[in-house]
């Protein structure tokens, strides 16, 4: 569990992968950059352009900038 109130403020985090679809490393991926953005560290995660979307759209509107 991810300690929440800012406690990770300041901290930058970039998450890289090179799939997108609806496995266990992109479920991973989500479920670790919500959690680290809603306690407030800044994250972005780079994903593939033009292939399946499920990782994009598990990360819309939380926060986590998708590059």
């Amino acid at each position: 569990m991810i300690a929440t109130g800012g406690v990770h403020s300041g901290l930058r985090i970039a998450h890289l992968i090179e799939t997108d679809g609806p496995g266990g490393a992109e479920r991973v991926l989500a479920q670790l950059a919500t959690a680290l953005q809603a306690a407030g560290a800044w994250n972005v995660a780079f994903l593939p352009a033009n292939r399946e979307g499920w990782l994009t759209r598990q990360l819309e509107g939380s926060g986590v900038a998708i590059e």
